[in-house]
């Protein structure tokens, strides 16, 4: 893996980890990363993304923490929009994790989507969009 996609994961893994899951408001849930689903606590997925979203045309990467292979990138609707591999494991010093990346820049469709990894979990729900930072930019 490069230099640059190592760095880019590593900066994956850390937003990942420290926006993994709020602390839950209606009851504790021990570490503060996990998410009230409003029966009880459940664990952060091991599949870290950007969750505001992304650019259509700009890269799209994810963070796995635990052995991945494949990946499907799956519509609202639960359609599948593009399946493919995940590379890795790339080893991080600073965490001691080892580390599977997955890699799906090439996909341009914009709409609501997430990304399931067989045997390993789903990431959270997230947009590409065009105008995904429309809100952010207008004053």
């Amino acid at each position: 893996m490069s230099k640059s996609r190592s760095f880019l994961a590593r900066i994956l893994l850390a937003v990942g980890l420290g926006l993994g899951g709020a602390s839950c408001v209606d009851q504790s849930c021990g570490s503060g990363t996990e998410k009230w689903d409003g029966d009880r606590c459940q664990p952060p997925s091991p599949v870290h993304l950007n969750t505001v979203g992304f650019l259509p045309d700009r890269p799209k990467l994810a963070t796995v923490l635990q052995a991945a292979t494949v990946f499907s990138l799956v519509r609202g609707d639960g359609s599948e929009a593009l399946s493919g591999s995940a590379s890795g494991p790339l080893h991080d010093g600073d965490t001691g994790l080892d580390l599977w990346t997955i890699d799906f820049s090439s996909f341009t469709e914009p709409g609501e989507y997430y990304l399931d990894v067989p045997g390993v979990g789903r990431s959270v729900s997230f947009r590409i969009d065009p105008y995904l930072y429309a809100d952010v930019t207008s004053v």
